[in-house]
């Protein structure tokens, strides 16, 4: 789901487990991660994943210091427990979700 303003946002991280993907429109990395990504959603199909184009989003860089693209952060509860950026491990993201999940 596109995450277009702050209430999308905010909804998002204050789920149970969410997964927000940050990018910008023009950053390759960020195309080439998009369907491994929705692959690994279809997998969790209960966790919500957000996609947030910091371009639109601009407060959500400096609210939670998303300085470079990709960057996958996993949220509980309005917290952020995992952050990866530049470089994805997905297998380490998949064994995470699957730690918070088994809680």
């Amino acid at each position: 789901m596109n995450i277009l303003s702050n209430e999308q946002f905010t909804s998002l991280i204050n789920s149970p487990l969410a997964i927000g993907f940050f990018s910008t429109a023009n950053c390759g990395v960020c195309k080439s991660i998009e369907p491994k990504l929705a692959l690994l959603q279809q997998h969790y199909p209960q966790i919500p994943f957000g996609k947030i184009d910091l371009e639109l989003l601009p407060f959500v860089r400096g609210q939670w210091l998303v300085f470079s693209v990709p960057t996958i952060i996993l949220f509980q509860d309005g917290k952020e427990i995992k952050r990866q950026s530049r470089f994805i491990d997905l297998a380490q993201l998949k064994t995470i979700i699957n730690q918070y999940l088994q809680k």
